[in-house]
C-alpha cells in the first residue's frame, strides 16, 4: 500500500510525459494509499502523510495534522519523519521555533539513515557558518574554529546526502558554492561546477534512491 502512495507521488518521475495525470488526482491518490498504510502501523506511510499535510499535497496545508504524523511515524523509528520535525522546528510550522531542536532532529534522522536528514543537516550547519562568517566580512581568516568546523560538517552531511538519494537541490547549491569559495575544502572550481550542474538535475529525481554512481563522476 505504501509503495503505491510513493508511485502516485513520484508518477512524473517515473513515467515522465507519459504519466497523464494531474498532480491533484497523483496527490489525492497517494494520500489515500498512504491512509490506508499506516492505519497498518506502517511508520513511512506516517511520515508522508506527514509531508502531505505538511506541504498542503492533495489538500490544505495544516501544519497541526504534519506535526501529529510525523511525531507518530518518529516514534515508529522512521527516520524520514524526524527530517520532517526538523524542518518544522527549523521554520516554527506548528511548534516554537528553534534551531537546536532542528539540529537535534536533524541528526535523529540522519543517524536512522533518512538521505533528506542528512541534507537538511548539511544545509543547516552551511547556513549556520555562513552567517558567522559574513558577519565578519567573509574575510579568509575568519575560517576557523566554530566557522571552519561547520563548514566541514556542512560538505560532510550534504555530501552523504546526496549520494544516498536526497533531492534537495539546495544541497548541491552549497557544495557548489563550498568549493567554489574554498570554505572549508580546498578550492575547486571543476569539483564546484560539477556540482552546480547536479543542481540543475536533482528537481526530476527520487528520494532515496542511492546515487553512488553518479558520485562517482560528480567528484
Amino acid at each position: 500500500m505504501y509503495y503505491l502512495g510513493n508511485m502516485y507521488d513520484h508518477a512524473q518521475s517515473y513515467f515522465g510525459n507519459e504519466c497523464g495525470w494531474d498532480a491533484a488526482f497523483r496527490w489525492d491518490a497517494a494520500r489515500k494509499w498512504y491512509e490506508k498504510s499506516a492505519a497498518a502501523g506502517y511508520a513511512d506511510a506516517m511520515a508522508m502523510l506527514g509531508w502531505h499535510y505538511d506541504r498542503g499535497f492533495g489538500g490544505e496545508q495544516d501544519s497541526g495534522k504534519a506535526l501529529y504524523w510525523y511525531q507518530k511515524a518518529a516514534a515508529a523509528g522512521s527516520g524520514h519523519a524526524m527530517a520532517g520535525l526538523g524542518e518544522l522546528y527549523e521554520a516554527g510550522k506548528g511548534v516554537v521555533e528553534g534551531a537546536a531542536k532542528a539540529e537535534q532532529w536533524f541528526e535523529k534522522g540522519a543517524e536512522a539513515g533518512s538521505c533528506e536528514a542528512m541534507a537538511r543537516l548539511g544545509n543547516l550547519y552551511f547556513n549556520r557558518a555562513r552567517t558567522a562568517h559574513m558577519a565578519l566580512n567573509d574575510a579568509p581568516g575568519a575560517i576557523t574554529g566554530s566557522i571552519k568546523a561547520d563548514y566541514e560538517k556542512a560538505r560532510f552531511w550534504l555530501e552523504k546526502g546526496i549520494e544516498e538519494g536526497s533531492c534537495d537541490g539546495d544541497a548541491a547549491l552549497f557544495l557548489g558554492t563550498l568549493y567554489e569559495s574554498g570554505y572549508g575544502v580546498k578550492k575547486n572550481k571543476q569539483t564546484a561546477d560539477r556540482w552546480y550542474a547536479l543542481y540543475d538535475t536533482l528537481g526530476d529525481c527520487i528520494p532515496g534512491q542511492p546515487r553512488r554512481l553518479i558520485m562517482l563522476r560528480y567528484m
